[in-house]
């Protein structure tokens, strides 16, 4: 359990045998909790937290700021990510690879390549959470499969995309939305002509998304 700490200006792990390209690295356990923690400003290593096979981990009301490349790195585990922001990722704020995974009331703001990347055959349900004025809000590829409900993704020059089939992943994405929104975007979608169900409403009316504005943005 990590509860109430502070990582900052922190590099990686060196001189090992094994790859940590976090500033904190969670690999190869089980039952990790983060909780109202604080990370920011890592330099040199990819990602402020990477996961590696890992199985039920948790971080919730926890702050990443102006992180140097990814904000949250998973791969191949199962996690939830919840009552989170991130402001500043230097790549993506989230990057998932074959990873199930829950983001629940979560902000990804400010980030310079996607603000969430789903791939390698990742599972992810996203509820109740802002992506915002990133290069890309969403990325779905390798097989992956996103079901988004209750989604504001605002100011993004792309709001999703879904790249093709890849030779090393057979099957095609699947993307399932419900009431997601998709305001102040020059391309909704990139690769994709509508997702496989549901449909994104490119206007924010008074009475849409009304949990999200009550619960994630007050």
């Amino acid at each position: 359990r990590l509860s109430y700490v502070e990582v900052e200006r922190g590099t990686q792990p060196l001189r090992s045998i094994f790859d940590f390209p976090g500033m904190l690295n969670v690999h190869d356990t089980k039952d990790i909790h983060i909780d109202h923690s604080y990370f920011a400003h890592n330099q040199v290593s990819d990602d402020a937290v990477h996961a590696a096979y890992v199985q039920d981990l948790e971080v919730t009301n926890s702050r990443f700021y102006m992180t140097f490349h990814d904000a949250i790195d998973l791969e191949y585990s199962t996690a939830k990510v919840e009552r989170t922001s991130i402001v500043g990722a230097g790549d993506d704020g989230i990057d998932l690879m074959g990873t199930r995974v829950e983001l629940l009331d979560d902000r990804v703001v400010q980030c310079v390549g996607n603000g969430v990347s789903v791939g390698e055959r990742s599972d992810v349900l996203m509820q109740r959470s802002l992506v915002a004025r990133s290069a890309r809000g969403l990325l779905l590829k390798n097989a992956s499969s996103l079901s988004a409900n209750e989604v504001l993704v605002y100011q993004n020059p792309v709001s999703v995309r879904q790249e093709p089939e890849s030779e090393w992943y057979p099957g095609t994405s699947s993307l399932s939305v419900d009431n997601v929104c998709a305001v102040e975007t020059k391309v909704l979608f990139d690769g994709i002509k509508k997702p496989k169900s549901g449909t994104i409403k490119q206007t924010l009316g008074l009475d849409d998304l009304p949990q999200l504005r009550q619960a994630l943005l007050g």
